[in-house]
């Protein structure tokens, strides 16, 4: 109301039960809120956790087989972490592991997926994004953290805190999501064994099933 002192006594304390009640709602809009965004990131990194993940991922590859569209996933691993562990603490730890997952959190679309797949395994869901593309971002996150500076990286076996990726793809690695997700792990494995700080992709699969003979290719920088 534009004149002042214009509220009667009973119009004042109706409008204070209004305002007790809808202060109540919000707070629990904002506590809700609060619990959601909980149950979604990882406490560490601040980044999503394996849960939201798994719930995101079904999603997509629904979506990819039903648009007949493209999907990539890319596992990530912190090379020879257990070491740095075992040398500087896991306090230090937990700092490397903030800042790696802010750096590849800043080094993908805003479309693409990233989560805390578990102790220093990252995965990365990249929605219309084709095995050819999808190598590329592996690459590029890849020299990304090996260019970065970390704390105490030098004590490192490989002298720097570097990162292997392995890359599996819709469709042509599979049709399934556990399928597609387990060969993209098997490639990181296959990274870690050529050397680590590599990107492998998944292996082509024969007509019958069988894997082709061939090694994978790899991304790799000496």
């Amino acid at each position: 109301r534009k004149t002042p002192n214009s509220f009667t006594k009973d119009e004042i304390e109706l409008l204070r039960k209004i305002a007790g009640q809808a202060a109540l709602v919000i707070d629990r809009i904002t506590q809700y809120q609060h619990h959601r965004e909980l149950s979604m990131t990882d406490e560490l990194t601040g980044i999503f956790n394996r849960r939201y993940f798994n719930q995101r991922y079904d999603r997509e590859m629904q979506r990819a087989q039903r648009y007949e569209r493209p999907l990539s996933v890319i596992m990530i691993d912190i090379d020879h972490f257990k070491t740095f562990n075992d040398n500087h603490g896991h306090l230090m730890g937990d700092r490397v592991l903030k800042s790696v997952a802010s750096l590849l959190e800043r080094s993908i679309r805003k479309s693409d997926i990233l989560a805390r797949f578990g102790g220093e395994e990252f995965v990365i869901i990249l929605p219309e994004i084709d095995k050819g593309h999808g190598r590329k971002a592996a690459e590029k996150l890849r020299r990304a953290v090996e260019r970065a500076e970390f704390p105490r990286e030098e004590t490192q076996p490989l002298g720097k805190l570097t990162i292997s990726l392995g890359l599996a793809s819709f469709p042509e690695d599979s049709s399934r999501a556990p399928d597609l997700l387990e060969r993209a792990d098997r490639a990181l494995y296959l990274a870690k064994t050529l050397g680590r700080n590599q990107v492998a992709v998944a292996q082509p699969i024969n007509g019958d099933g069988s894997k082709a003979r061939h090694p994978p290719a790899v991304a790799t920088a000496k």
